[in-house]
């Protein structure tokens, strides 16, 4: 009882995470490498492709690079912000070296500047300001990095998809385990490790619970036993009384331990079903995605077909942009709601929960007020006794007074008349002076001698009956003594009865806080599907949109329609076999949640609760009637209380152990973790695929492995292959997988010249592979490098670096 107390989730310090999606607005900077003053303001420039031009040396990765700088105070290939300021050389360094910019991560503005003292080699105070105010106003490089850690991607996952620096691999030069690691924080899965670190050490608390009632169980078993064996033929029929109240008792606890067990089995399969809701999910996502795209590239081929035919239709595309932006702006709105509907059923489920806890008394307040309870009974059913002892010593110290009285009276007087009667007489019969008449009177003397050696011994027994009675007013005393304490804790039965009613009563309401916490919960599981449903509406009509901007621009390209139409056949006939398997897949995780929901165990512990308490009740009425019959008693079914309460103490602490267990089991690496990493892996080689054949056709493949089975065959080892690579494509793949999960958009992507490789003939696709994963991802621009004249006209924007050293960055 009162064991159900804990949170099912750890605190809320933030673990690694997926890459927020970053927009750069604008960057500046002073006296850092090969810049005295630079400055770049992306508003001015188009896009989404941006081509960054200059001669070598100019500080095109430089620029890049600062980018970098901004977020984390060091770039990927040039060092720290210090190491920028020292590379001046002493001649031309300056103490006021300076990087500033603004960035936009998930609509909010962040506004950074960074002080460098060239000189003197160290880096002054770096402060964020948002438009509400400063966010780290004190300057200190710990206050930044505290930010940063709690709104900032990690380094490695920035490097490895919106970030590519001149010369590396980020994501390719790790290992097997560390691409894995990468992957595990851009979906934003860490998080279900710190859960199952906090199940565990709700186990291992609940084992340490479990230990101290394991053992009270153990003494009180031993004192109790040993007493009761003592007394059992002479109370046989209380006992069989009270026997048959321990079997209700533990009838009723073994009931609330199956319902308990049925619980924990009920809450175990709502996490599988809501794991695989969740995999449902992103299957109805991929299948959304890739029909969105279906309809989008058919569409293109039915555009294409149509320029050909009648130019003025493909004009008329474009108007049909505005209706699907209205539209988008509605399931906008659809989200936000739906959003707010899952967080505020979120925040009703913790609000409950933490009432429960608060209300819900501890096990030891429970067996307090019940044994204050016993005790009070007890002394109630002791009083008519004590009452009769009291009554009994008192009435042998009265006679004990009355014999003394008499004995006292009696004796003194007999003494006294002895006394006098043989005096009188010796003065009667003596005839003075005749001698002869001494030994009469000496007779007489020795008479009266002898009668008051009587009368003296009569006085010792008085004295005895003195003592007598006084030990008789002392048991009369002591009596009293007795029965005043036990009529003062006989007072107190009624109110330790009600304390005990009480603190039941709390715990059975702490109970139905727990389930109405549960129906929380669950609506907010079903605000979540909606919010998915609303989401790949989105997806949908976003691809519609994409779809008639794309057409829009190919009014100028009538002649080449012809030659798209042999490009777009298959790729839909590759498309159409892609969302078959989607599909196949969403159909199968359908059937399996619909499985996993009504193999969910029907439970009510609350209930059991309730007959388990009734049944304590009842024990404990049997227990009092059988305390009348003596204080031995009472002691060995006192010992005996503590031991059940001890078992029942142990058996749920206990259960609750194996319930931790099992959520430890369930979020760990070989759980959840494992399902996310899984459905992953497939998606990121559809995803990569798709920019390598869309721009290059079926010359390159990628694989994306996130298990392996064992070279015996009888396990499966979890890692992260990646089999026939291209390293660009997968860069990009892993962010797009980001966006869509996050629901981030319009990132700045940055390339330094990782296409500085390409021929002539590929340098096109590309350019083309970086504008399709800038339309997928919805990207506000891409920023490249590059020397290859062949690029140059593909992109959209060129900027030129020694036209931002004398102002605002123009297109060239």
């Amino acid at each position: 009882m009162g064991h159900g107390r804990r949170s099912a989730g750890p605190s809320r310090k933030r673990t690694s995470k997926g890459p927020e999606m970053i927009r750069l607005l604008s960057l500046e900077a002073r006296a850092l490498g090969a810049f005295d003053d630079v400055r770049f303001d992306a508003s001015t420039v188009g896009g989404p492709l941006v081509a960054i031009t200059g001669d070598n040396g100019a500080g095109k990765s430089t620029l890049l690079e600062l980018f970098a700088g901004l977020l984390y105070r060091t770039t990927p290939t040039h060092g720290s912000l210090i190491d920028l300021a020292r590379r001046r050389g002493q001649s031309n360094a300056r103490t006021d070296a300076r990087l500033s910019g603004v960035v936009e991560i998930h609509g909010v503005e962040y506004t950074i500047v960074h002080h460098v003292d060239g000189i003197a080699g160290t880096s002054g105070a770096s402060t964020v300001t948002t438009a509400e105010g400063p966010v780290t106003g004190d300057g200190k490089a710990s206050s930044f990095k505290e930010w940063a850690a709690a709104v900032l991607p990690d380094r490695e996952v920035f490097c490895a998809s919106l970030f590519s620096a001149q010369g590396e691999t980020p994501f390719l030069g790790l290992k097997k385990g560390a691409r894995k690691s990468v992957l595990l924080r851009t979906l934003g899965l860490a998080r279900y490790e710190a859960m199952a670190g906090h199940f565990r050490t709700c186990a291992t608390e609940e084992k340490i619970m479990a230990e101290t009632p394991e053992k009270i169980l153990g003494e009180a078993r031993a004192a109790g036993a040993a007493h009761l064996a003592a007394i059992e033929e002479a109370l046989d029929e209380a006992q069989d009384a009270e026997r048959r109240a321990e079997e209700a008792v533990a009838a009723a606890t073994a009931e609330l331990e199956t319902e308990l067990a049925r619980e924990g089995t009920a809450i175990a399969a709502q996490a599988r079903h809501a794991g695989l809701v969740a995999e449902r999910s992103e299957a109805a996502k991929t299948t959304l995605a890739l029909r969105a795209e279906e309809d989008a590239l058919c569409e293109k081929i039915r555009n294409n077909e149509r320029v050909l035919a009648d130019e003025p239709k493909i004009r008329a595309a474009a108007a049909a942009v505005d209706g699907l932006k209205a539209q988008l702006a509605e399931i906008e709105k659809r989200i936000a709601q739906g959003t707010a509907t899952r967080e505020a059923r979120d925040a009703e489920s913790k609000r409950l929960k933490k009432l429960a806890a608060e209300i819900e008394p501890s096990p030891d307040a429970l067996l307090r007020a019940h044994n204050v309870a016993f005790e009070a009974a007890s002394a109630v059913g002791a009083l008519l006794r004590l009452r009769e002892q009291l009554a009994g010593h008192r009435t042998n110290a009265e006679a004990a007074a009355q014999r003394l009285e008499e004995a006292t009276a009696g004796e003194a007087a007999a003494r006294i008349a002895g006394l006098r009667g043989g005096l009188i007489k010796i003065v009667d019969e003596m005839v003075p002076p005749a001698a002869q008449d001494a030994p009469f009177a000496r007779a007489i003397a020795t008479q009266t001698l002898e009668a008051d050696d009587r009368a003296a011994q009569a006085v010792l027994n008085v004295a005895t009956l003195r003592a007598s009675a006084a030990e008789a007013k002392r048991r009369a005393d002591e009596a009293f003594e007795r029965l005043r304490d036990a009529e003062a804790l006989a007072a107190t039965f009624p109110k330790a009865t009600a304390d005990e009613d009480a603190l039941l009563s709390a715990s059975i309401r702490a109970t139905q806080l727990r389930t109405e916490a549960t129906v929380s919960e669950t609506a907010a599981f079903a605000a979540t599907r909606d919010l998915g449903a609303a989401q790949g509406d989105y997806g949908r009509l976003n691809a519609s949109l994409q779809t008639a901007m794309e057409s829009a621009r190919y009014v100028a390209a009538v002649d080449q329609a012809a030659a798209r139409l042999e490009a777009y056949r298959p790729q839909l006939a590759s498309l159409r076999a892609g969302i078959v398997g989607a599909q196949a897949k969403f159909d199968s995780l359908e059937a399996e949640c619909e499985a996993t929901r009504l193999g969910i165990p029907s439970h009510d512990a609350p209930s059991a609760r309730l007959r388990l308490a009734q049944a304590q009740t009842t024990c404990a009425a049997a227990r009092k009637a059988c305390a009348t019959l003596g204080a031995r008693l009472a002691v060995a079914k006192a010992a005996e209380e503590r031991a059940i309460a001890a078992e029942a103490d142990a058996k749920a602490a206990r259960g609750e152990q194996a319930h931790w267990n099992h959520l430890a089991a369930a979020f760990g690496r070989d759980g959840i973790q494992a399902l996310e990493i899984d459905a992953a892996g497939p998606r990121l080689t559809e995803l990569t695929n798709d920019l390598l054949r869309t721009c290059f056709g079926n010359r390159f493949s990628v694989a994306v492995q996130t298990q392996r089975a064992s070279s015996d065959g009888k396990k499966t080892i979890e890692e992260c292959e990646v089999i026939v690579l291209i390293g660009e494509a997968l860069s990009l793949a892993l962010m797009m997988i980001a966006t869509r999960r996050l629901g981030g958009s319009r990132p700045t992507l940055v390339r330094d010249e990782s296409g500085a490789a390409m021929s002539a003939t590929n340098a096109p696709h590309y350019v083309a592979m970086l504008r399709r994963a800038a339309d997928l991802c919805d990207a506000d621009r891409v920023l490249f490098v590059t020397h290859n004249p062949d690029i140059l006209p593909l992109a959209d924007a060129r900027v030129s670096v020694r036209s931002l050293t004398k102002g605002a960055a123009k297109a060239a």
